[in-house]
């Protein structure tokens, strides 16, 4: 809507890539000051010696991001995973958390074969039957539960020792170079979040913000408010 340029007195690019390894990517290249990232994608390009500072702490592990088994896949439970196909997307939060799933169960990826494939390839595979389930977020989330079940949240997982949360990070050199205007950047982001835990009203199936989610992202104002709940 205009407000991130208006509140900084900038002319921002916006592009969308989909999943924070490729958006460090991008950093990495130079083409991109500011991302919006899981921690694991953040962590794996800091330890490779990327500078990026978080300057936003968005989210800590909730039940938007899932691992979601597909009907007629033979999963019932968490015991019924050895010998299955699981997918998440490459160096992501999910893919971090399905690991950290199957460790936590006492097995290894010989015992559950693990793909690691951007989201869209995900759901594809899904809905062939190529494999038997997938921790996703939104929209491949809300895609895949069209035929399958949520088996466990990012949530569960986190309570048995893997957390995750989500962040906004931008170059160590430009943030050092413009603190104004991630201050002002940060602003913006601040008072959504405030509106959003103080007016739920403002975040409805009818709303302009589930509208404006919906266009952006896809799917329709009342499922994008639905995800929204998730969110912690």
């Amino acid at each position: 809507n205009g407000e991130f340029a208006k509140e900084t007195g900038y002319d921002i690019d916006f592009r969308r890539f989909n999943s924070g390894a490729e958006i460090f990517a991008a950093i990495a290249s130079g083409d991109v000051q500011i991302g919006y990232v899981g921690s694991s994608p953040f962590a794996a390009a800091v330890s490779r010696g990327l500078e990026v500072k978080a300057f936003y702490l968005a989210s800590i592990s909730g039940i938007d991001e899932a691992l979601v088994v597909r009907n007629g896949s033979g999963i019932e439970s968490l015991n019924d995973l050895k010998g299955k196909k699981l997918a998440a997307a490459p160096v992501s939060t999910d893919h971090y958390q399905l690991l950290a799933l199957i460790k936590s169960l006492g097995l290894t990826e010989k015992d559950v074969q693990v793909f690691a494939i951007p989201q869209p390839e995900i759901v594809a595979s899904y809905n062939r039957g190529d494999i038997d389930g997938g921790f996703v977020w939104d929209p491949a989330l809300t895609e895949l539960k069209k035929n399958g079940k949520v088996l466990v949240t990012s949530k569960d997982v986190a309570d048995k020792g893997a957390p995750t949360f989500s962040a906004w990070v931008a170059t160590s050199k430009f943030a050092a170079d413009n603190p104004d205007f991630l201050k002002g950047f940060a602003s913006v982001i601040n008072k959504y979040y405030a509106s959003f835990a103080s007016d739920k009203s403002a975040w409805g199936p009818d709303s302009d913000n589930a509208k404006s989610l919906a266009k952006l992202l896809g799917g329709t104002a009342d499922q994008q408010a639905s995800a929204l709940k998730n969110l912690t």
